[in-house]
């Protein structure tokens, strides 16, 4: 039946096996069942899913099925996904579903028509139905065009800021080159609100940086050490820090698209050359063994705490 082939072609897209997808959707059409908009939108999303936007796009012009905004908005994020965002706005006309929307600030945002994007989501005001989602697109828009103040703005009226939401406003700030205790305050909000947690699970005081991205593993571990130095407790009494050092769990990259480490070169060179001098530091980082970093602590004051201090980078 028509709904028995559209959970197997939807099952399949939602697997990114854009090959098996296609398959399907041949073998289909085949026969002497009609498929419908949403067939037609499972095979281009899938297609789309596997860097075959141009196939997306011939089975959206070869369609024989009436458009819908399911399958008009795989169409559009298809051009997305080949950066042709005047496609993308052509496709969309005057329809003004969320999805469709959402897909063609996709594209312009991945085009660099940052400020096209930005224009779009003013159309979604009031009649969003995923404006978490929303948001992060118009985030990236606002990343590529620096538009940190925007931003901002954005996220007043975002209630439930996800993790990604928090990431791109993170990196926003820095490629901005705003000031450190921004981005500082932007974590420790993300923290509070337990979309990050920082701390291993279950090895009490020791960091686990896992899914971490490169800035918000710098944001955590700094507004660790400040928390360290300001004297408010961390999760039990981690041996780690009676010792003298924080451990941080980096990982050894497996996770990463090449293979390669990457949290533990970036941290290494934050402490090198960023904040080689900083006082929240009490020496050397380094590395007792593969994917871990080790830091030392500054020793404690008469009270046992170490001196409230600001971060202070290498003039």
């Amino acid at each position: 039946t028509i709904v028995t082939r559209n959970a197997l072609l939807h099952a399949c897209a939602m697997g990114s096996q854009w090959t098996r997808t296609l398959s399907l959707f041949e073998s289909f059409s085949k026969s002497n069942v009609a498929l419908d908009s949403a067939c037609y939108g499972s095979a281009m999303v899938a297609c789309t899913a596997g860097s075959e936007w141009e196939k997306a796009l011939c089975l959206f012009r070869g369609s024989k099925a009436p458009t819908d905004n399911v399958c008009l908005g795989a169409a559009v994020g298809a051009c997305g996904a080949g950066q042709q965002w005047e496609l993308a706005l052509a496709y969309m006309g005057t329809v003004r579903a969320p999805n469709v929307v959402r897909s063609a600030m996709t594209a312009c945002e991945r085009a660099s028509c940052w400020s096209i994007s930005l224009r779009l989501l003013e159309e979604l005001r009031g009649r969003d139905d995923s404006p978490t989602m929303t948001a992060n697109i118009a985030l990236q828009a606002c990343k590529q065009g620096l538009q940190w103040q925007r931003a901002l703005e954005i996220c007043r009226w975002v209630a439930d800021p996800d993790r990604m939401t928090f990431t791109i406003l993170l990196e926003l700030f820095r490629d901005s080159e705003r000031p450190l205790e921004e981005s500082l305050l932007i974590y420790r909000e993300g923290w509070e609100a337990n979309i990050f947690d920082h701390w291993h699970p279950r090895e009490v005081g020791r960091m686990d940086l896992h899914r971490f991205t490169v800035e918000t593993a710098r944001v955590a571990v700094l507004s660790v050490l400040m928390d360290l130095q300001t004297g408010i407790v961390v999760p039990g009494d981690g041996l780690q820090l009676r010792q003298g050092f924080l451990d941080v769990i980096v990982g050894r990259g497996n996770h990463s698209k090449d293979g390669e480490a990457i949290l533990k070169p970036a941290l290494e060179e934050m402490f090198a050359v960023e904040f080689q001098n900083c006082r929240l530091v009490g020496g050397s980082v380094y590395s007792p063994h593969e994917g871990l970093l080790r830091i030392p602590l500054p020793p404690p004051s008469d009270d046992g705490r170490t001196p409230r201090t600001s971060i202070e980078k290498k003039k």
